[in-house]
């Protein structure tokens, strides 16, 4: 799957904001002074990274979905809520979490 230059983008963003990691061109270094492919991490695709972003930063969080199979996910942290509706989960809570942290993205 090819991902785009604003997946790509919005995958750095998060992994900074969210992980406390810096991104370099193909991997994410920790502060611990661990690594990360990038290719490891995809929190807008894989459902198991998305949750590692929720389980972070988030005091709570629901994840429905509708007749559709549309996912709507809402994401509260600290005072900040994000809300977002996506054909997957794992973009549902990527886009919510990236708004709850005030990240300007577009769906």
């Amino acid at each position: 799957m090819m991902t785009s230059l604003e997946d790509t983008n919005l995958t750095d963003l998060l992994a900074a904001k969210a992980m406390g990691w810096r991104a370099t061109r193909d991997r994410f270094i920790k502060p611990e002074r661990g690594w990360v492919w990038k290719r490891k991490f995809q929190p807008l695709s894989v459902l198991s990274d998305a949750f590692r972003l929720v389980e972070k930063l988030a005091d709570g969080f629901t994840l429905t979905s509708d007749e559709r199979g549309a996912f709507t996910a809402r994401v509260r942290i600290g005072r900040r809520r994000g809300r977002a509706s996506s054909g997957t989960a794992a973009l549902a809570f990527s886009l919510a979490v990236a708004q709850a942290l005030g990240l300007k993205v577009e769906a």
